[in-house]
């Protein structure tokens, strides 16, 4: 799993988050936030709004799913916004499975 954070490109925009290859629990080594440095963090909290592009998502897991409702949950506690785009269909299903879909709240861009 890889991650990518860039600031937003204006005022008032987004930071976005691209997470790219698999998120399962054989690539989950720590939580959303011991995985960025301070000045990806600072980033995020700024700009208020993060928006999680999983398009190059190639498998999710439980873990996986889990690991993205801490990361709203753990952002949602210095109050940023959290919105998902391309959620891969499997992942969307797992989320209905697991009663989540509504945490994985896509954005309006998506």
């Amino acid at each position: 799993m890889e991650l990518s954070i860039s600031a937003p490109e204006q005022s008032g925009a987004p930071s976005t988050l691209a997470i790219s290859g698999v998120l399962d629990q054989n690539s989950i080594t720590h939580d959303f936030l011991k995985s960025i440095s301070q000045s990806q963090q600072q980033i995020l909290t700024q700009s208020k709004v993060l928006e999680v592009n999983l398009k190059e998502v190639i498998r999710a897991d439980t873990s996986g799913l889990a690991w993205l409702l801490n990361m709203v949950k753990d952002l949602s506690k210095s109050q940023v916004e959290v919105r998902f785009s391309n959620i891969p269909d499997k992942l969307q299903n797992l989320a209905a499975l697991s009663g989540a879909q509504t945490l994985l709240r896509p954005s309006s861009l998506a």
